[in-house]
């Protein structure tokens, strides 16, 4: 699915796309990846609202990032709209167009974290 089509898929089946909170996290699911074959998956953070203000989904607060060496760039002006996230295997992460149909990890909030 796009990046917008796994949104609205999460949200559908009750959660969102995944939010990384820290480094820990970040490792586990790149490890996942790798045990998978997948690479290039969309995640949860945009900076579709305001330009270079990134933000996840779930409105948690930005605590860690991974970027890929010169990311985000939107694009480097030959490409507009980058307002999207996506992580390679390697943990690194890409801002990236909503236009290409990837794999997305969905994630759910534990009812017992929220009380």
């Amino acid at each position: 699915m796009t990046w917008e089509e796994a949104e609205v898929y999460c949200e559908q089946n009750g959660g969102h796309l995944v939010c990384i909170g820290s480094e820990e996290e970040n490792n586990f699911l790149s490890e996942w990846l790798k045990e998978e074959n997948m690479d290039y998956v969309s995640i949860g953070y945009t900076d579709r609202e305001t330009e270079d203000e990134w933000a996840w989904l779930n409105e948690e607060e930005t605590a860690y990032e991974n970027w890929n060496a010169g990311e985000p760039n939107d694009g480097l002006n030959i490409y507009e709209n980058q307002n999207y996230a996506y992580m390679y295997q390697n943990g690194t992460w890409d801002d990236g167009r909503s236009y290409a149909k990837k794999p997305f990890l969905c994630e759910w909030e534990n009812e017992e974290e929220e009380e």
